[in-house]
């Protein structure tokens, strides 16, 4: 039994030793290298592949943020931009989750022209080292410096068998190698939903909420660690932040839920504070009322189908919604007077 016993632990080593080899010289989520060229890499994992993507992929700009820019086209940022860009979403990722993102891009010695990246304001007033575990286990070990945890990604048997396998059949039958096109990664392919779906109305709030103290401490500590020390770091990257257009129903939900002024308030201080850097560029769609009251374009309250994605950059490059030291404070008015007044019993 002794001479079995070991017998058995000498072959389940083996088999362990052997898996995690194969996981390190293929490296699917790219923890260790870059991709090899002779195999395909599919990416399909936000939470768990951006963080490889950003430190040893080739490019010279990023695009970034929550699931709202899942539909960005890296073909169009180059023919816009004239850039060659990575794109690193992590769907309702917090603003330290892509944060940790960019740093990674500059902690692993790229040059990085250009930045395009989604500010949820949904996520403005929050700890400025928040990340989401509500969404799943947050794969912390992609992310650090500590070789210790790496166990979990090389010992990981859905790794080996949904991605290291399927990357060895495919070689053996002479697959091209590469990976996912970033124009077609993580493409929503949304179509228009029924947003108003469980709806018979939006009612006026039993309460008002305003903006605090402790929401004013939190915003400023999130933008601080996680916006603005970025571009005071990186003098040499232009940021493109803006401000996704949610639509008509998610404005009705913000008023019945009496956060209206509130959120006028987090707007209010955090858009002087991008416009006080120089390499910060800000646009606000909200205004594109066509687009926000047309329930058409969008599968909820937040998610735009894809041909929206496309007019966002056509904008951003015409300059289209750019918010300036002079114009921000009337079209933020101009946009709160229109949502606080619109007719909501008329979507019924």
């Amino acid at each position: 039994m002794k001479g079995k016993l070991i017998w058995f632990i000498s072959l389940t080593a083996g088999l362990v030793l052997l898996m995690s080899l194969v996981v390190v010289v293929l490296d699917p989520f790219f923890h260790f290298h870059a991709p090899l060229k002779k195999y395909y890499y599919r990416l399909d994992d936000e939470r768990s592949q951006s963080i490889g993507v950003a430190r040893f992929f080739d490019y010279d700009a990023v695009i970034t943020g929550t699931s709202l820019v899942r539909d960005f086209k890296t073909s169009r940022m180059k023919e816009l931009f004239g850039v060659k860009a990575v794109k690193l979403p992590i769907s309702g990722a917090t603003w330290h989750e892509t944060a940790m993102l960019l740093r990674a891009s500059y902690e692993s010695g790229h040059s990085v022209d250009m930045v395009l990246r989604s500010l949820d304001v949904n996520h403005l007033v929050e700890k400025s080292d928040a990340v989401r575990r509500d969404l799943g286990e947050f794969p912390d070990y992609l992310y650090d410096d500590n070789i210790w945890n790496d166990a979990r990604y090389v010992c990981n048997r859905d790794v080996l068998l949904r991605y290291c396998l399927p990357m060895m059949g495919r070689r053996l039958k002479g697959g091209r190698g590469g990976h996912t096109s970033f124009d077609m990664y993580d493409l929503t392919s949304l179509a228009p939903g029924n947003v108003l779906e469980g709806r018979n109305g939006f009612y006026k709030p039993d309460s008002v909420a305003a903006f605090s103290e402790e929401d004013e401490r939190l915003l400023a500590e999130d933008l601080d660690a996680n916006v603005l020390s970025l571009a005071d770091e990186h003098p040499e990257t232009e940021f493109f932040y803006y401000l996704p257009p949610y639509n008509i129903a998610w404005w009705g939900g913000l008023i019945e839920e009496g956060q209206a002024e509130r959120m006028r308030g987090i707007l209010t201080h955090t858009i002087p504070e991008l416009l006080s850097r120089d390499n910060i560029n800000v646009y606000c769609f909200d205004d594109r009322y066509e687009l926000t009251t047309d329930l058409s374009f969008y599968a909820d309250e937040y998610h735009y189908v894809p041909s929206v994605a496309d007019d966002i950059l056509a904008w951003i490059k015409a300059g289209e919604g750019k918010l300036t030291a002079d114009n921000w404070e009337d079209k933020l008015e101009d946009i709160f007077s229109f949502y606080t007044g619109y007719d909501y019993a008329g979507l019924f």
